[in-house]
């Protein structure tokens, strides 16, 4: 009778998302009980393990692409970016975006950064495009290393106004490996 009390009980915590903080004590494994992308759909964030990469398809069109991938503070990264090359509209450009003089040059996401240049922020929850940290970095083409000064869910995405995404068109790849901290 025991047994089956606590495995109904797991079962329920399960259910109703409780298992959260059990579930990050699993190694390597982060669960995120957000919605990934519609609702009933659970992702999971992975911690990368020293010099293990991941590559992701960066979509133009996305105002925000999911990496699956946890930064943890202290850690260093190398972001690399192949076929840099994506539309915003009818402008071909690469990772490192242009210098937009358009009416909506001074819309984009991130002033400082040209338009459609890569960037990568950090989130405190994965897939949750409202948990935005204020913390960003410009990948642009690469390579670039960084030593996180923060721990949060990477999201990448081409730096453009958040209403204009639905006429840019093309990817690129972005791979991001963890390597030794020097």
């Amino acid at each position: 009778m025991k047994k089956k009390t606590i495995k109904a009980i797991f079962t329920i915590a399960i259910i109703a998302g409780a298992t959260s903080v059990a579930a990050a004590n699993v190694p390597r494994t982060i669960f995120s009980p957000d919605p990934a992308y519609s609702i009933g759909n659970l992702l999971f964030a992975d911690t990368l393990a020293m010099n293990e990469s991941k590559s992701i398809t960066v979509r133009a069109n996305e105002p925000w692409n999911y990496t699956g991938i946890k930064a943890i503070e202290g850690q260093k990264y190398r972001f690399t970016v192949a076929s840099p090359g994506w539309n915003n509209g009818l402008k071909e450009t690469d990772a490192d975006g242009y210098n937009d003089t358009g009416p909506y040059g001074n819309t984009r996401r991130h002033i400082d950064y040209k338009t459609m240049a890569l960037v990568v922020e950090f989130h405190s929850q994965n897939a949750n495009p409202i948990t935005y940290m204020g913390r960003k970095i410009l990948v642009g083409k690469g390579p670039r290393e960084w030593k996180a000064s923060v721990t949060g869910y990477m999201v990448a995405f081409g730096n453009d106004c958040l209403s204009c995404y639905a006429d840019n068109s093309r990817v690129v790849t972005l791979t991001i490996k963890r390597i030794p901290a020097s």
